[in-house]
């Protein structure tokens, strides 16, 4: 228990003083302290080499969109199909916010849904000839 204390203790230093760092220099090269916490959150996050908090893999996405869309794909290969025409975008992020209601209890913010219901859409309205 207590080298995991000191593991988070450690994280937190590393990103508090990376933020620091970042900051600085971002000052110094005349930019926003924006830049550089976003540059510094890019140098030691999870998909970067070098230095990195630990334990990354138990940090969950709050949202399962793979399970939305897996549910979108299952109306899609009903026989009615996914809706078309006008108000078809609105009805697939019902059907999106619904399975997320359904199976949480919760939902994203609309305009996430909005989001993910649009590149849904791009790619099931036909190529115009």
């Amino acid at each position: 228990m207590l080298s995991e204390r000191m593991e988070l203790i450690a994280d937190l230093t590393l990103v508090v003083a990376a933020a620091l760092a970042g900051g600085f220099v971002a000052r110094r090269a005349g930019q926003p302290l924006i830049v550089g916490y976003i540059l510094v959150g890019v140098l030691i996050g999870p998909f970067t080499g070098g230095l990195t908090v630990s334990h990354v893999e138990g940090i969950e996405a709050k949202w399962d969109w793979e399970g939305a869309i897996a549910h979108v794909a299952a109306v899609a290969n009903r026989p009615d199909g996914l809706p078309e025409g006008p108000g078809a975008q609105a009805k697939i992020e019902e059907i999106i916010m619904n399975w997320f209601i359904d199976s949480t209890g919760d939902a994203p913010t609309a305009s996430e849904v909005r989001r993910r219901a649009s590149k849904v859409m791009s790619e099931v309205r036909p190529a115009e000839n």
